[in-house]
């Protein structure tokens, strides 16, 4: 069922102060942070995308100019649904959405037809998010949790009319050090494997005591096959009389 949603710990809604860290998102999720900037002057926009694991690792970034954009909130949706199309591809089906656009937010967990200028862009993000993904949450950041979407989008404006988009796996170097700086709030999970032989928790570990039969003698432990469990059965060792000389008659027991 596709949901959304802010994130919400113990029922409570996330605030975001001025200073918040990115968070990574819970396991077997992918957050896709995104950004995009309107220049009214020149009509032209540019926007950006970075997705990234419960780890904290990059798994795709992308950017890309639009040489005629008609808004804000349009460039900040071209840049959400370029991304989550690209999320699709890669069988991504649980996804974090996050943004510091709270107009794009409002507009797509809105349930009323969009009669706006950007209505139909709305609706197309709406429907890509119902086919493709088994859970979608929409989360609203501020901008100091969406430095590299920000900067990605940046780069987007220096792409060529020829070449407007950008698509790849490797985190490029411009963007490097706002990654680390994002990874510094992940507390990574540290796992300490067992020793094969762990000591006794015992100092003085007692011995355990042989069974005994009525005569004293030890009985040895041996598996009986015709039952499935272990029996006793008694030594094999030689029967003596009163005043340590052998028994007569072979000196040891029936059935040894």
């Amino acid at each position: 069922m596709l949901k959304f949603e802010k994130l919400e710990v113990n029922g409570k809604k996330i605030q975001s102060p001025a200073n918040q860290l990115w968070r990574p998102p819970p396991e077997n999720f992918y957050k896709i942070n995104i950004d995009g900037a309107y220049d009214p002057n020149t009509r032209t926009g540019e926007w950006g995308f970075v997705v990234r694991d419960s780890n904290g690792e990059v798994l795709l970034v992308g950017a890309g100019k639009i040489s005629r954009a008609a808004s804000a909130i349009q460039i900040e949706g071209i840049a959400a649904l370029k991304a989550i199309q690209r999320a699709a591809q890669l069988g991504m089906t649980r996804i974090i959405l996050e943004t510091d656009a709270s107009v794009l937010v409002s507009a797509l967990r809105s349930i009323d037809i969009d009669r706006s200028a950007h209505g139909c862009l709305v609706r197309q993000i709406q429907d890509l998010m119902q086919m493709h993904f088994s859970c979608c949450s929409l989360s609203l950041c501020n901008r100091s949790c969406n430095k590299v979407a920000n900067l990605l989008a940046t780069y987007g404006a220096s792409m060529l009319a020829s070449d407007p988009e950008m698509y790849t796996s490797q985190v490029p170097e411009f963007v490097k050090e706002l990654v680390s700086g994002d990874l510094s709030g992940v507390m990574l999970n540290i796992t300490i494997p067992f020793k094969k032989n762990p000591p006794s928790t015992c100092p003085n570990p007692r011995p355990r005591a042989r069974p005994i039969d009525r005569r004293g003698l030890p009985l040895l432990q041996t598996p009986d096959l015709s039952l499935g469990r272990t029996a006793g059965r008694q030594a094999c060792l030689p029967r003596v009389e009163a005043g340590g000389h052998p028994a007569r008659g072979g000196g040891r027991p029936p059935g040894c």
